[in-house]
């Protein structure tokens, strides 16, 4: 228990500092102006409080729907929640200079929720040397956060980052209860946990919320079908009514529908053009869009003989009919994020074997479990545009593939391997974001 401690201090610090210097360009500033709308959440909250939804066209700029003669934006209400609270701590004088830190607080609750995942998710391994597990669980973790796709976000500290970080930051603690209630420790506050993050995951960024849901209502049909003794649990699920009521109540009074998140019939050049070229979403973009984010197709352009070794790729989105018209930059996340790459085929192993070995009830768990995440992976792989900073959406699914393979695959070599992919992320991913910069 004191490594452990020891280890989430470690980890926390060196994560943060990471995020810290590399978000601030090496000034460790937090107080700073982001390039995109940095006061919009801020003019969100003054709105809403006010009861009033629509935005003036100058505050909302290029994000503003036009839907009769008012002027909407679409996005979550979380961070401004995050931004009020801060002002009231710090003062008026941070109005709108406060992107990048509540990036950072999303960034902290990343950390720990990783760190706790990573913790329970090889609580069953016998380790003999307890030094070892500690190490192994920090580097794992720091990996996590530095070594993927939040480094990306961070390095653009906007209000679109934002606004995933806080997503993920949800998901991460979702996941969390979810297992603890699927080991039955403390299933309670696992099951408050998870109905909690879905709530404020959804009112972040729907994406993220989306898939908690789906994982709070499977969690509810299974205490229901448990019968009378879950009663108690049942209500441990209750918060997660609270962000539902107020997402659908706040699209009703923008949209005038509770169930649009994004309304696509306005009057908007960009989505009449969406619309052309095969709408928001549509499953026939999966294949491509996998491959753009997942795999290094062009590698004489990906790695670079001299600094910066690693470079983001741009890719000219092919098939005019799914596709608009405009090229893509990103990193691919199988050799930025190598750990990744094992844990998917790891958990396609794990599933194969178990359901082969007629272990039904682990495999149920498995399918429960990684579901509502794999939704979220193929919702973003439809989407009609491809950005860095969606990476983060994909992570969900990998935590949740850990978790399986650390409970299944009990093996040293496999414990060693996915340490050195780890290791070497952080490199790949540090070395990166220094030559592509912060902005």
């Amino acid at each position: 228990m004191r490594f452990s401690k020891l280890a989430y201090l470690f980890v926390l610090i060196v994560s943060i500092f990471v995020c810290w210097y590399i978000g601030s360009g090496g000034e460790f500033n937090v107080k700073f102006t982001g390039r995109a709308l940095p006061s919009l959440f801020e003019y969100m909250w003054a709105r809403v409080t006010e009861g009033v939804y629509d935005f003036p066209p100058d505050a909302a700029a290029w994000e503003g729907l036009l839907i009769g003669d008012k002027t909407y934006v679409y996005y979550g209400f979380f961070p401004a929640i995050v931004r009020a609270f801060y002002l009231a701590l710090l003062g008026n004088s941070w109005y709108g200079n406060l992107n990048f830190l509540s990036c950072l607080t999303a960034c902290f609750i990343i950390t720990s929720f990783s760190f706790f995942i990573v913790l329970e998710s090889l609580r069953f391994w016998n380790f003999k040397n307890e030094f070892f597990k500690t190490i192994s669980v920090s580097i794992i973790a720091i990996a996590i956060v530095i070594g993927g796709p939040v480094i990306g976000c961070i390095l653009r500290p906007n209000l679109y980052e934002e606004l995933i970080l806080w997503g993920y930051a949800f998901s991460t603690v979702g996941i969390y209860g979810f297992i603890r209630f699927l080991d039955d420790t403390g299933s309670k506050l696992g099951l408050v946990l998870l109905s909690i993050s879905a709530s404020c995951a959804l009112v972040s960024r729907a994406t993220f919320g989306g898939a908690l849901y789906l994982l709070v209502g499977i969690t509810f049909v299974i205490l229901i079908y448990r019968g009378r003794r879950d009663v108690t649990k049942i209500g441990c699920l209750c918060p997660a009514l609270i962000g539902l009521t107020f997402q659908l109540w706040y699209n009703y009074v923008r949209f005038g529908n509770a169930l649009v998140f994004l309304p696509t019939n306005v009057k908007d050049q960009y989505f009449q053009y969406v619309g052309q070229h095969g709408g928001v979403v549509n499953p026939y973009r999966i294949r491509d869009l996998f491959l753009f984010y997942f795999v290094p197709l062009k590698p004489s352009e990906f790695i670079n003989f001299t600094f910066p070794y690693f470079r983001s790729v741009f890719y000219t989105l092919p098939n005019e009919q799914y596709f608009m018209d405009y090229t893509c930059q990103v990193t691919p996340i199988f050799a930025m994020v190598p750990y990744s790459l094992l844990f998917y085929l790891g958990g396609i192993v794990v599933f194969i074997r178990e359901l082969f070995k007629k272990n039904y009830n682990f495999v149920k768990k498995m399918i429960v479990f990684s579901a509502p995440f794999v939704c979220e992976t193929l919702l973003i792989l439809s989407y009609n545009a491809c950005f860095e900073r969606f990476k983060p959406e994909f992570m969900p699914l990998i935590l949740v593939l850990m978790f399986f393979c650390f409970r299944k695959l009990k093996s040293n070599d496999f414990l060693i391997l996915i340490l050195i992919l780890c290791i070497l992320s952080i490199p790949f991913n540090l070395e990166w974001a220094y030559g592509y910069g912060p902005g």
